[in-house]
């Protein structure tokens, strides 16, 4: 049988926030299979129950047990889901020890069950560790506290520590995240990824950015993310564990899209000096960027040379289609094709929007009309 043993470490914090103490957080993991038995025990659940790793890896985990486990326990076992509560266990010294526990189901490379078991404690230093640094209080309130969504997963990928915006972003809580994979919680193409990442790390201890744009559990609509993907390394320079930060990045991205949308029409549009031409640069560069269907049709006169009259336009116009585009090939849903006249007549105030101040004026107070078309329209046309 393999046996693996963890390498996790202290997490610098003090529970009760007094720096003078120096007591920290614990983090003790272990696996077992379908069977109960031990396959896996972490360095914290050395520290936490005494046990080294081979003492118990074979053994049946119910040897540990001070008492019988409860009720909702064994009913969780049955079904194979989570379960959390209390449970009391036996130290190596003789002594019994009550704490919370996490018990999370999930499947191993062959396709068996596999219990991995969380528990978070608060102890005191190994005999001759250094006292806790004196700013460790304002790094966890930095950590739970942070605008980033930051979580911390160990070599095993499971997750250790995870803040409030990280469980806001996934719509989850800390239990639900702590002691397992993302993966499990989270199944999809973009937490493979992430998981993909995180081994890639682990293995270089080479940090790993990405962007993305998608929309995640915690959000009604698709944002623009930055990812962070880098490695916790103990005093050797070891790659123990990796760090996640998510960033939204959102309002950033968007200005870089104006901006990338804006030197490519400086570039795109007016090449030349014909109006037509320049129209259909025009529609190109909307469609797809901006929209579906893009049409450009202009005044009769204005094409020969001549300036329309000041005013509003009472009285029938004719307007010729210079272009248009479509995200559909051809653009079936125009009825009206380049160089074709159409005449429009009458006027129709616009319904008020976002930042006008009421119907039928816009924002510098002027009148905003919409001709009314009168043409017949054309077998299944949906041209505006």
């Amino acid at each position: 049988m393999e046996v693996s043993a963890a390498t996790d470490g202290h997490d610098s914090i003090p529970p009760d926030g007094n720096e003078g103490i120096g007591s920290v957080i614990d983090t003790a993991t272990a696996v077992l299979d379908g069977q109960g038995s031990v396959l896996s025990w972490s360095a914290g659940a050395r520290r936490l129950l005494g046990y080294a790793a081979g003492d118990v890896t074979g053994s049946p985990a119910a040897a540990l047990l001070a008492s019988g486990l409860p009720a909702s326990a064994r009913q969780c076992l049955a079904e194979q889901r989570d379960w959390n509560g209390r449970i009391s266990l036996r130290h190596m010294d003789g002594g019994q020890l009550d704490l919370e526990l996490l018990a999370h189901p999930s499947r191993g490379s062959d396709g068996s069950i596999r219990w991995i078991l969380v528990a978070l404690t608060e102890c005191q230093p190994l005999a001759g560790a250094h006292r806790m640094p004196p700013g460790a209080l304002f790094m966890d309130w930095a950590f739970t506290q942070s605008s980033f969504a930051l979580a911390i997963h160990g070599s095993d990928l499971l997750c250790l520590r995870v803040n409030d915006r990280m469980c806001q972003m996934f719509g989850l809580t800390e239990n639900q995240l702590r002691g397992r994979c993302l993966t499990d919680v989270l199944p999809g193409p973009q937490y493979d990824a992430i998981e993909h990442y995180m081994r890639q790390v682990l293995d270089t201890g080479v940090p790993v950015h990405r962007e993305t744009y998608r929309r995640v559990p915690g959000e009604t609509r698709e944002r623009a993310w930055s990812v962070s993907v880098s490695p916790l390394k103990d005093q050797v320079g070891r790659t123990q564990a990796v760090w996640i930060g998510v960033l939204d990045v959102t309002e950033q991205y968007g200005a870089r899209q104006r901006l990338t949308l804006l030197n490519e029409a400086s570039t795109l549009v007016g090449t030349t000096l014909d109006v037509t031409r320049t129209a259909q640069e025009l529609a190109d560069m909307v469609v797809p960027r901006l929209a579906d269907l893009a049409i450009v049709d202009l005044l009769d006169a204005v094409l020969s040379g001549d300036e329309p009259s000041p005013g509003p336009l009472t009285s029938t116009v004719a307007l010729r289609r210079v272009a248009h585009q479509s995200i559909f090939e051809g653009v079936p849903e125009a009825v009206v094709e380049p160089g074709e006249r159409r005449h429009l007549s009458g006027i129709l105030p616009v319904s008020p929007l976002p930042g006008h101040r009421q119907s039928g004026v816009d924002r510098r107070g002027r009148p905003d009309v919409r001709l009314v078309d009168r043409p017949q329209p054309g077998p299944g046309g949906h041209d505006p």
